[in-house]
This record gives C-alpha cells, sequence and structure tokens, in this order.
C-alpha cells in the first residue's frame, strides 16, 4: 500500500488547504495533451504541506496533482495552447472524481494493492471565484521544472510571459460568457513515466512485467469495481520509477460503471446488463481450476473489443487507421505464446488472490482506520445525495491592500480637491467679470 491522503487539519475547510499550499508552493504545467483537461503539478515544502500518508510516521505529501478543467453545461469545443479541446459538464466531472476516489478507498479498506491516485480535494468555482483561483495560480506557476534553476533574466520574462499566455487565454474563457466556470481535481503525485515512454526505454523482460500489471489492475478494475475506462491509451497508463516498480491507471473522464443500471453516454442500459452478465460469469470461474492463461486472455480480449468498437464508432479516423485508445495491447498478444501464457497465468493467480481477499473480508474487518477517516472527513469521501451546486466553494474576500497604494490613493484625492477647488474660483471670477460689464 502506497500510503493516502489524509487532511492533518480539518479545521480548513472547503478548498482552503489547497488554496494555502498554492500560495506557499510552486505550479509547473505537466500537459495540455488532455482531451478536456489542464494537468499541473504542485511542489509544497514540508512545513506547507496540509496532507500526510498513512505512515506512522506521519510523512507529508509534497508533490500533487492538479487537474483543472472548464465547466459548461453542454461540451464545447475551445482552443487553449494551441490544442483543440472540449469543456466537461458538472456531472461529467463530478463523475470521475466519485469513481477513482471510490476505487482508491476500497483498495486501502481491504489492504489491496491501490492503482489510481487518491484525491486530496475537489471544488467547483464561479465565475468570479474562478477569477481569483487563477490568480492564486498564477501568481505561483513556473512553467516548466527548471525555470528556478536558472537566474538568466531571459529565462524569467520567458517563464513570465508563458505564464500570462496560459492563465490569460483560461481567464479569457471564462469571462467569456456566464455558463463558464472551472472545477478542480487535486491528486496525489505519482513519480512515473508513461507507457508509451516505458515501452521505449526498457527492454522485453521489463515490459513483459509492466503488462502483467498493467492488465492485472485492469481485470481488476472490470472484474471487482464493475468499472470500464474507454480511455485507455498509454499516456493514462503510469509506471512508477524506482526499483519497486507499479502501474497506475488515471483519467476516469470517460468511464461506465456497470453496478450503476441507469444508461450513460457510453452505455445503454441493456447494453450494460449483458457486460455485467459477461463479469458475473467470469468471477465464478476464477474459484475454479480452469486454464489459467486462457481465461485471463479471453477476459483481455473482451475487454479491448469492447473498447475498439466503442473507439472506431465514434472516431472515424480510428476506424480508418484500425486504431483504438487500447491499442498498446496489440503488442502484448503479438507476444510469443510461452510468454502469453506465463503472463495471463500470473495475473489468473493475482486476480484470485485479490478476490478471496475481497469476498472473505468482513463488515467488521475493514481497516478500521481508513473507515474512521472517511467518517471524520481527513479522506474525501464524495456523498451521493448531495447535488453538484453543494460542490461550488466560495472564496473568503481578498485582503485589502495597505501601505503605499491607499496612501498614493489619498494623495490622488487631495489634488482632485484642490483642483476642483481652483476651478470653481475661476468660473466664480468670470462670472462677476461678466455681471459688472
Amino acid at each position: 500500500m502506497k500510503g493516502g491522503l489524509i487532511l492533518t487539519d480539518i479545521r480548513l475547510t472547503g478548498f482552503m488547504p489547497v488554496i494555502e499550499m498554492i500560495k506557499n508552493g510552486k505550479i509547473t504545467l505537466l500537459s495540455n495533451m488532455s482531451c478536456s483537461g489542464i494537468i499541473f503539478k504542485l511542489l509544497v515544502g514540508d512545513e506547507h504541506s496540509y496532507y500526510t500518508n498513512f505512515n506512522k510516521n506521519g510523512e507529508k505529501i509534497k508533490q500533487f496533482i492538479i487537474k483543472l478543467a472548464i465547466i459548461s453545461p453542454l461540451k464545447i469545443r475551445y482552443e487553449l495552447l494551441s490544442k483543440n479541446k472540449k469543456t466537461e459538464t458538472a456531472e461529467n466531472f463530478l463523475q470521475e472524481a466519485r469513481i477513482q476516489q471510490d476505487i482508491w478507498i476500497k483498495c486501502n479498506q481491504y489492504g489491496g494493492q491501490e492503482f489510481v491516485p487518491g484525491i486530496a480535494n475537489f471544488a467547483f468555482f464561479d465565475k468570479d471565484n474562478s477569477q481569483i483561483l487563477l490568480d492564486y495560480m498564477s501568481s505561483s506557476f513556473r512553467y516548466n521544472q527548471y525555470s528556478d534553476s536558472s537566474n538568466s533574466e531571459s529565462s524569467q520574462s520567458e517563464s513570465e510571459s508563458e505564464s500570462d499566455n496560459l492563465f490569460t487565454q483560461i481567464t479569457r474563457i471564462i469571462m467569456s460568457d456566464s455558463i463558464y466556470s472551472i472545477g478542480v481535481i487535486v491528486m496525489d503525485y505519482v513519480d512515473s513515466i508513461t507507457l508509451n515512454n516505458a515501452e521505449r526505454r526498457y527492454g522485453t523482460k521489463i515490459l513483459q512485467s509492466i503488462y502483467k500489471n498493467t492488465i492485472f489492475n485492469i481485470l481488476r478494475l472490470y472484474l471487482f469495481y464493475g468499472v470500464i475506462n474507454w480511455d485507455l491509451n498509454t499516456n493514462n497508463i503510469l509506471i512508477t520509477v524506482g526499483a519497486n516498480m507499479k502501474v497506475y491507471l488515471i483519467d476516469f473522464g470517460k468511464v461506465s460503471s456497470i453496478n450503476e443500471p441507469r444508461p450513460d453516454i457510453f452505455l445503454s442500459a441493456k447494453k450494460k446488463l449483458i457486460i455485467k452478465a459477461k463479469q458475473e460469469k467470469y468471477k465464478q470461474n476464477i474459484n475454479f481450476d480452469i486454464d489459467k492463461a486462457q481465461f485471463v486472455y479471453t477476459i483481455c480480449r473482451y475487454i479491448s473489443k469492447l473498447e475498439k468498437k466503442f473507439t472506431q464508432k465514434k472516431d472515424i479516423n480510428s476506424q480508418k487507421n484500425n486504431t483504438y485508445q487500447m491499442d498498446w495491447i496489440e503488442a502484448f498478444f503479438s507476444l510469443p505464446r510461452i510468454d502469453k501464457q506465463k503472463i495471463c497465468a500470473a495475473v489468473f493467480e493475482k486476480l484470485r488472490l485479490d478476490f478471496r481477499i475481497i469476498n472473505n473480508v468482513e463488515p467488521n474487518d475493514v481497516e478500521p482506520s481508513v473507515t474512521e477517516l472517511v467518517r471524520n472527513g481527513s479522506i474525501i469521501n464524495f456523498d451521493l445525495s448531495k447535488p453538484v451546486l453543494d460542490y461550488y466553494v466560495t472564496f473568503p474576500p481578498l485582503p485589502r491592500h495597505e501601505g503605499g497604494k491607499k496612501m498614493k490613493k489619498t494623495r490622488k484625492i487631495k489634488i482632485h480637491k484642490k483642483m476642483k477647488k481652483s476651478r470653481k474660483t475661476r468660473r466664480y471670477k468670470n462670472l462677476i467679470n461678466i455681471k459688472y460689464l
């Protein structure tokens, strides 16, 4: 278990812990490649972090991801830093955060290995509060992680102009219409590389280990959590760096929960029932001594075909080029048979172990510390009974400026009054002169 995102001071309600960290931290742009989100990294010192791990030593979390999305009632196309993007609806953005956090909490409650980043905070901001948030973020912004290491004036001015460009564009969009607002998900930063980079960097043996852990997590997502992520491209699969390699799945903006029978924008209610029936059949077979490798291979084929059909139905270019979001799995399918069997058999054993842990844990045996921390508000938990509007937050009024600016304003008023008095005197004298002519 990696740890958790526990709020250390529950007196800091709403979004205030994150605002305090933004004010005292440094922000860099990580990616603008997502279809709807803009991904930032927030780095804070130990003394300014308000979140800690589950570790007994209370180690502070000092690196966070801030995912920012422009929110509107319907999806609208816009351009940011020459990248075509779409706005998000508030309902979809809330669902993305809720599903990710629900998976993370269950992983930690049942003692399984987490495979999604935990969420520290979540909020929506109306137009006025969006402006305040963007001002705070802009003041702490560094375009790249090396901008602070250079003292040259040219690099500083370049960083400032890029900051102005990014936040000016976002602000312009927000202020252009009252329908726009901002949604923010703040989560744990995973020190990692994408699967795309891992395929270029590592050799065959390490790649096979990566495929094993990636497939294990995708099948866990489907079998145990009832979630299908329709956007599992190589940029949304993270491989941790270091000796203890782990795989994380990110970006739950395009998902279907087959445990929820009502239709969503991806699947009809009827289609969900069919996929759910398949899931139940697979779960029953885990307990039997079957061809383990073939069992895992069959589910991989099933999920990849679902995703391929969905992608190519939505995207004409994908159909034309015979590509899809999860097409990286074709490299796994093309491995020698003995390697595929070895990987699939290992995945089966990991699935069976996870399945037994989840099914044998009684309600009273669920990790008590996690449950208690969720209950007292130290770990963010999404209340399904709350409407979307309840997740909108308001910042307290900004503090008034003291000192020089105030004095300058006072002098300006005195000069204005003096000039006004002078003009009145001249007009009076002129009137007197006219009267006596």
